[in-house]
């Protein structure tokens, strides 16, 4: 949704804009606080074209959301339009027992040089986070890794998706799926960025079962595509240049 139409549709849908918090989305202003007050309204977010420089954003979920709707949604106007520069060590964006969201329609990455902050991460899911939709976003510059959806033994998580996400420069695992189950990958494009070291791999599957890697591409990272203890999980049309592929466990995966 770009901001043009954002008027009439807050006032059919409930959605919020960043800059009615005091966001200003000019890459200088600290616009953390801004974007934090409009996500904790539980509303719809809409972030309008700009640069937006924040630290760490956490999302939780306290409400249930009516059947067959989304918790929430975080919505740019398009990959290159809305940036995020993410600023500060840890994680920009941390999702916390949160079901049924989304985030969507932006690029996120570092503000200064690429990979200059250890560890630092992008998106990361914890707790009993599930059915989390990331879908046209682009990823940049992350020393920890871009995506990382952490579950544990006792709190699986499910159901999430990335489609049409593009992630470059990031380090460590740049997609890291761990202990979450009835996944789907979907157009995911990951790779290297001249100058930067390369990412050790491109998509990490640990102890995650019954998932579906589809239509995605990894090139020059270490290796392409690495399964720890992953059972009945189907990877469809999977490309990676140069580089390796690697399986260990137990695995009833299908490679097509």
């Amino acid at each position: 949704m770009s901001s043009k139409s954002f008027q009439n549709a807050s006032k059919l849908n409930g959605i919020v804009s960043v800059l009615q918090f005091g966001a200003v989305g000019d890459g200088v202003a600290d616009d953390t606080a801004a974007i934090q007050a409009a996500i904790n309204t539980g509303r719809q977010v809409l972030i309008p074209a700009g640069r937006y420089k924040i630290t760490n954003l956490s999302i939780t979920q306290t409400g249930t959301p009516a059947a067959g709707q989304y918790g929430g949604i975080i919505s740019g106007d398009g990959i290159g339009a809305t940036t995020l520069l993410c600023s500060a060590s840890g994680d920009a964006i941390t999702l916390i027992d949160a079901y049924n969201f989304t985030i969507q329609q932006m690029t996120i990455r570092t503000s200064g040089a690429y990979r200059a902050i250890n560890g630092q991460r992008a998106i990361v899911t914890t707790d009993t986070t599930v059915r989390v939709l990331l879908r046209d976003l682009e990823i940049l510059g992350f020393d920890g890794g871009a995506i990382q959806l952490i579950g544990t033994v006792g709190n699986q998580q499910s159901g999430h998706v990335v489609k049409d996400v593009f992630l470059q420069a990031n380090g460590g695992n740049q997609l890291y799926n761990y202990y979450s189950n009835d996944f789907t990958f979907d157009n995911v494009d990951i790779g290297y960025y001249p100058g930067t070291a390369v990412a050790d791999v491109g998509i990490l599957l640990e102890n995650s079962s019954e998932g579906e890697l589809k239509n995605t591409k990894c090139w020059d990272n270490i290796v392409g595509l690495k399964l720890l203890n992953c059972i009945a999980n189907k990877v469809i049309e999977f490309v990676q240049s140069f580089l390796s592929m690697k399986i260990y466990g137990l695995k009833v995966d299908t490679i097509m």
